[in-house]
């Protein structure tokens, strides 16, 4: 999946999408062309945690902080 895929479907920013990358709260490869790309499956994962702690956004001000 791309950077704006994930963004679309987790209700957030590029942006916030690239900081869970960098924080390791989302793994990711890298293209040649230095652009991420996602597992469906850890994406799914991600939102799966986040729904039994916090919303999209509350997840999104934390890495923000």
């Amino acid at each position: 999946m791309k950077t704006s895929a994930v963004a679309l479907q987790c209700g957030v920013t590029s942006w916030t999408v690239l900081a869970w990358v960098k924080a390791g709260k989302l793994p990711a490869s890298k293209t040649p062309g230095g652009h991420y790309r996602f597992d469906p499956t850890d994406v799914d994962a991600l939102l799966t945690d986040d729904e039994g702690s916090a919303s999209s956004s509350a997840l999104e001000d934390e890495v923000a902080v």
